[in-house]
């Protein structure tokens, strides 16, 4: 059988597989002067797994190939140059693998597996740094080349044999520990100044755990308002390693920035087709094996720096790469596309993989960042951007069907990210820490070209991802005179109490942030498998008004906003409604503006105040649902909303007049104002508008202050 899929003998095909890995390496340097050699033995477990196209039979089956590193292995000698504390390096040598490679049919529930040693050479570089005592960091990039391996595999028409041209690139960042006398120094204490004189540099490592979705909506080539296939690939719970650094000046010029990699496991994707076969069709199918990297760069500039708090503004550069894959199909609709509604499932239906989408997200991000310093030792970072322009480029894998396997998409966009982190100052130079971040994509315009028509496809995307990360840093080169100073107060003992700021009185300000909804629709119909709600995400903007009173530590006040908001999503609504191979309505929302009215009660101490909120809560929405299939229009209607709120936020006093803070809100509205149709009959009078939405909403805020607040130096 597989003699089908092969071109001329061969099992064409290329793809890329990423992952993660860690593990132990021991060594011996000798040094001579500033000149280090060595050599190094390094096994690290593994978890690099990728699939890749390698063939078709020239009808509806193709031939997937995957390739998974279970443990990576490598023999070098380094080569380096020693300077004060930091050597760095080169590094030539040998490298093995366990390996697994698999060859299968999407027709087919039989596999073929070649599971073995292979062997390679490798090429690297790295910098070390000692970090006293007898502990040193390292950070090193390694080109790993298994060449050219001939797999054998055993099938039941014979044995035969597949080539394997694989290429790893792998970064690695550890600590290493020294046998033998230390160099007199206790571990992280200060060093010489590294890099020159008037900087001073932060590294660290980051755990980072997430979720999010992914969601694609197509429409038709000719017909292009209506809504013909959407696939959702919800819940995609990711699991990545991330390392991040931050350049700071004396001229108040900073380069930031992350990058991280690691996997995506877990979740399940829907796909809708409107019609597919006689009827709706909704296949549910599971995800695992998905793959996820991102990156960050920012440059900036500090408006304000004093006392280790900071406040500026940067323009710089967001990458998000996601590949998920989703093995089965069963239908949970009312179509017989991959099996009939509740009946038996075709073997090759439930565990092959049988969907994949691959994106990346790359924009341009503007923003604000923060730095505060609350105690001696705790301190909050917040980061607040808009991406004005992002574009994204991806494809599609329907491994059930060869001709769009893959299928090529591109489109352009924004979107919208805000990071929060508290940290804790261990010494003068190491920090541990935790935080969250949120990020959104979505498309102003995508689509995508299907084999034999003349003209594209428009597309909508959407793309969420957020979670909560553990990171410890280290810091290196010159310590700011702020650090110097808690480094005083952290090390010999704490710094005298002060008065809490005085927050008496009226101030005016502004916000920036990022919101995540959901709304709900009471469908007459019978219960439908999914929608029936719609996912929002996106950012806003906006100002505020307000006044507060303090009678010692406690500080209560009132505040007005009013903000701009771009808060969007769709999904299928009212997929039961008797409307045969035309049901199932694709219904969206955006919020345009958020204001509240609210009282607060706080608790003030040094610069801090940490506080809860509450109050009247209004939104602007306007509410859609595609009714392209009948009426040739999508019917639309704006309403203001009202509702509540509730939320918890940290504000800061930078300078006297001037503070910024975090704050958390959540929203809960009710319904929306009616709107109907008379038109098709089925949906005649059925209310298309949202019975609830709710909002969560995290915003970095600025107020500056018409009565100075009493500040300690």
């Amino acid at each position: 059988m597989l003699a089908t899929f092969t071109e001329n003998g061969t099992f064409p095909g290329a793809g890329d597989a990423q992952g993660l890995l860690g593990g132990v390496q021991v060594g011996y340097n000798v040094q001579m002067g500033a000149l280090v050699a060595g050599l190094e033995a390094s096994i690290s477990a593994a978890d690099i797994d990728g699939y890749a196209k390698c063939g078709w039979n020239g009808g509806t089956s193709s031939l997937s190939c995957r390739d998974t590193i279970n443990s990576l292995g490598l023999l070098a000698a380094r080569l380096g140059w020693a300077s004060g504390d930091v050597l760095v390096y080169g590094k030539a040598g040998a490298a093995w693998a366990d390996a697994t490679a698999t060859l299968q049919a999407t027709d087919s529930v039989i596999s073929h597996s070649n599971s073995g040693t292979r062997w390679g050479w490798m090429l690297g570089a790295g910098v070390e740094y000692a970090l006293g005592g007898n502990l040193s960091a390292f950070a090193e990039y390694n080109h790993i080349d298994f060449g050219t391996q001939t797999l054998g595999f055993t099938a039941s028409g014979g044995p035969f044999t597949a080539d394997l041209q694989q290429q790893v690139d792998s970064v690695r960042m550890g600590l290493n520990y020294r046998f033998g006398a230390a160099d007199g120094r206790t571990a992280f204490a200060p060093a010489p100044p590294v890099p020159a004189a008037g900087w001073s540099a932060q590294v660290g490592a980051r755990w980072f755990a997430s979720t999010g979705r992914m969601q694609k909506d197509l429409y038709d080539p000719f017909q292009t308002p209506r809504l013909n296939s959407r696939l959702i690939y919800a819940n995609t719970t990711g699991q990545a390693g991330e390392t991040f650094f931050r350049f700071d000046t004396d001229s108040r010029f900073f380069l930031k920035g992350y990058a991280g990699l690691g996997k995506l496991s877990g979740g399940s994707l829907y796909d809708e087709d409107f019609p597919a076969g006689p009827m709706y069709s909704n296949t549910y199918t599971s995800l695992s094996n998905g793959r996820l990297a991102y990156g960050a760069v920012d440059a900036g500039y500090d408006f304000f720096s004093q006392g280790g708090n900071t406040l500026g503004a940067f323009i710089g550069y967001r990458a998000l790469y996601q590949s998920v894959n989703g093995y089965g199909c069963q239908q949970v609709g009312l179509s017989d596309v991959c099996n009939v509604p509740g009946g038996p499932v075709d073997p090759t239906y439930i565990a092959n993989l049988g969907l994949s989408e691959t994106e990346l997200w790359q924009g341009v991000a503007i923003g604000l960042n923060s730095r505060m310093r609350l105690t001696d030792r705790l301190g909050l970072e917040v980061d607040a951007a808009y991406i004005p322009y992002a574009v994204r480029s991806s494809f599609d894998n329907h491994w059930f069907r060869t001709d769009i396997n893959p299928q090529a998409e591109s489109g352009y966009g924004w979107g919208t990210q805000i990071e929060a982190v508290l940290t804790y100052a261990v010494t003068d130079r190491l920090d541990v820490g935790v935080g969250g971040r949120y990020w959104f994509f979505t498309t102003d315009g995508a689509s995508t070209q299907f084999p034999g028509l003349a003209s594209r496809s428009p597309q909508t995307f959407f793309t969420e991802r957020y979670g909560a990360f553990l990171q410890a840093s280290y810091r290196f080169g010159d310590l700011p005179a702020s650090a110097s100073a808690a480094s005083a107060a952290i090390t010999k003992a704490p710094r005298a109490p002060s008065a809490p700021a005085n927050w008496t009185g009226l101030y005016v300000g502004g916000t920036l942030g990022a919101g995540k909804a959901h709304t709900t629709y009471d469908s007459p119909y019978a219960a439908a498998p999914t929608g029936n709600a719609v996912d929002l995400g996106g950012m806003l903007a906006g100002g505020q008004i307000g006044a507060d009173y303090q009678w010692g530590a406690i500080v209560v006040g009132a505040e007005v906003t009013a903000a701009w908001a771009d808060i969007t999503g769709t999904d299928t609504c009212f997929a039961t409604a008797p409307l045969g191979d035309l049901s199932g309505s694709n219904c969206g929302t955006t919020v345009n503006g958020i204001g509240t009215v609210t009282g607060r009660l706080g608790y003030a101490f040094d610069r801090a105040l940490i506080y809860a909120r509450g109050g009247f809560a209004w939104a602007r929405q306007t509410d859609s649902v595609n009714l392209v299939p009948f009426t040739g229009a999508v019917a639309s209607n704006d309403s203001t909303n009202t509702g509540w709120t509730l939320g918890l936020g940290i504000e800061y006093a930078l300078l006297p007049n001037l503070s910024v803070g975090l704050e958390y809100k959540h929203y809960g509205f009710g319904g929306s104002s009616a709107f109907t149709t008379t038109d098709p009959a089925p949906l005649a009078g059925v209310n298309f508008a949202p019975s609830s939405n709710r909002i969560d909403a995290v915003a970095m805020t600025l107020n500056w202050r018409f009565d100075p607040m009493a500040l300690r130096p």
